[in-house]
């Protein structure tokens, strides 16, 4: 059997026969010592990779004396903190699942996921329990509540007790697990477009995400912004940020205040950054060489596909990088599911052993393929080296009179106003046309832009003058031939600079993200807002935006 040319093939990767995560988590942190694992830029305090290790074993040895293993599930609550990671590892090596729950949940949304999984054990940061509890207390599967840090609080047990004995970590062995098939993680879908699902990963699953090679080819110090309980004063080299605190950053009026000249390279995942974006946080960052973008989901244990600097053809800015190993992708015509080639955008559809196992109390029968790939509902195309470019979600594309308008291009486009600070675009029901493109806009401070100003911001970015000489000059035969010119936006000096290097690479993508089509016009308006609804992990709540429209539009 030959392989698919149509098909992106991940590398192979080597697992330990055991197959317990939490093991294998272990073994990682043996490689590392007494060397610093962990610091909470918040409290100032740190824990080694060999500290970290023997919390890790204390707690799971505690948890087995209180009767939870296989079968069981433990819940964690709680904002990223040093406890995080020793507690959640520690039920792994139990047998026992672990699902993580976002501390600011809303009650509904608490108690929703909470019943979906049925925790036997909550952990939780103080915080999370005195805000929460009186809706716990409801709950009756719940049997055990474990607090972080040094407060005694009825009727919790004290995370710092059950740490306390130590054990002996060359002497202690994790749960027998059937890696391929026993639960390890919980983890819940962003809830985009409704309330979250949870989403259960096998042991191997996490084993396979945690073998990704590093992106980097030297050891950083890196700052995590993003919450843990989702996938994806010190000098810092990394930052890993979600989408929005990007583009704060890249607007700031204030960065120049502060000393950043450290920040080396950032990461950034969850919703796709526009090259503009990128190239404006540059410019704030003296020293950033790289802003790596990741494409996952919580069905994937994390990433799909990730911008490396050790990438055979290095990173590739707009892009969200190369198929990760253990993994293979394919792209396919939304309507007649049709394998499609480079360059053309359809639903990325992923296969392999990093893949979760299945939702809680919800069939996937409609969530896979023929050929066993999942859908993942997300709408992206690829260059003919492999790299992806998201495009959007299929269930958040605008539909304007048979068009398809991807929202993610005009809040990028939007982005570029100086006076813009945050924007969501969704579609507002219509009669005639079905869905008008509407902007809600949040202002930059003492910002008087008008709505008419946007709307027209937008249509003068069409460069409709520039599409003929530079679609001339890739599809000669002598250079490059498009096969799909897939509209989007580009400002006019990103077209002078691709024009000045004579690529056709760089061409061939502007091409492909040029034009404002005419059904992408804000046929909808601009409504100002205050802030735009988001998920924790910087994804933006377009159903919130949609209950803010009239349910139709006048005639």
């Amino acid at each position: 059997m030959l392989k698919d040319d149509k098909i992106i093939y991940g590398d192979s990767l080597l697992v330990p026969s055991h197959l317990n995560y939490g093991m294998f988590f272990l073994e990682k942190l043996k490689e590392h010592k007494n060397a610093t694992a962990l610091i909470n830029a918040t409290t100032g305090e740190q824990i080694s990779y060999d500290r970290l290790m023997q919390h890790i074993v204390n707690f799971a040895t505690s948890l087995e004396n209180l009767g939870i293993g296989l079968g069981d599930t433990v819940g964690l609550c709680s904002e990223n903190r040093i406890e995080y990671i020793s507690s959640s590892v520690g039920v792994m090596c139990t047998g026992a699942i672990i699902t993580l729950v976002n501390p600011s949940y809303s009650k509904d949304e608490l108690g929703h996921t909470l019943k979906i999984t049925k925790p036997k054990c909550l952990i939780m940061s103080p915080g999370a329990f005195k805000s929460s509890y009186e809706a716990l207390r409801k709950l009756d599967f719940i049997k055990h509540y474990i607090i972080f840090g040094n407060e005694t609080i009825k009727p919790a047990m004290m995370f710092e007790d059950l740490i306390a004995k130590n054990v002996n970590v060359h002497s202690f062995l994790a749960a027998d697990v059937q890696g391929q098939s026993d639960g390890a993680l919980v983890l819940y879908s962003s809830g985009t477009t409704g309330m979250p699902k949870g989403v259960l990963l096998t042991h191997l699953n996490l084993i396979i995400s945690g073998s990704q090679p590093s992106g980097t080819k030297n050891k950083q110090v890196t700052l995590t912004v993003s919450p843990w309980c989702n996938t994806m004063g010190y000098l810092v080299e990394s930052l890993t940020v979600v989408p929005p605190i990007v583009v704060v950053l890249a607007k700031s009026l204030h960065i120049h205040k502060y000393d950043v000249t450290s920040v080396i390279t950032m990461y950034s995942g969850a919703a796709p950054l526009d090259l503009e974006v990128i190239n404006a946080t540059k410019k704030a960052f003296p020293n950033l060489m790289y802003i790596f973008q990741g494409y996952g989901m919580s069905e994937a244990a994390g990433a799909i596909t990730r911008e490396s600097e050790i990438a055979a053809k290095g990173p590739r800015p707009g892009s969200v990088g190369t198929v990760v190993p253990g993994l293979m992708i394919k792209v396919v015509d939304i309507e007649k599911r049709t394998v499609l080639g480079p360059n053309q955008p359809g639903e990325v559809c992923i296969k392999g052993p990093i893949i979760f196992k299945k939702y809680i109390g919800k069939s996937t029968a409609d969530d896979f393929d023929e050929q066993g790939y999942f859908k993942t509902g997300d709408v992206a195309y690829y260059d003919d080296d492999g790299y992806l470019y998201v495009v959007d979600r299929i269930k958040e594309l605008i539909k304007y009179k048979g068009w398809q308008v991807p929202p993610a291009e005009l809040e990028a486009l939007l982005l570029q106003h100086a006076s813009v600070r945050d924007v969501g675009v969704v579609g507002a029901p219509d009669q005639l046309a079905g869905e008008l493109p509407t902007a809600f806009i949040v202002k930059q401070s003492n910002a008087n832009v008008t709505e008419k100003e946007l709307v027209d911001f937008v249509q003068s970015k069409t460069l409709s003058d520039q599409f003929p000489k530079i679609r001339y000059y890739v599809t000669r035969p002598s250079t490059f031939q498009i096969s799909y010119p897939m509209i989007t936006t580009l400002t006019t000096a990103l077209v002078a600079e691709a024009w000045a290097s004579r690529s056709p690479a760089n061409i061939i993508h502007v091409i492909i993200r040029l034009q404002v089509s005419p059904w992408k016009q804000l046929r909808g308006g601009v409504r100002f807002i205050s802030e735009i609804p988001k998920s924790p992990s910087g994804k933006i709540l377009r159903r919130r935006l949609r209950e803010m429209l009239p349910t139709r539009s006048k005639l």
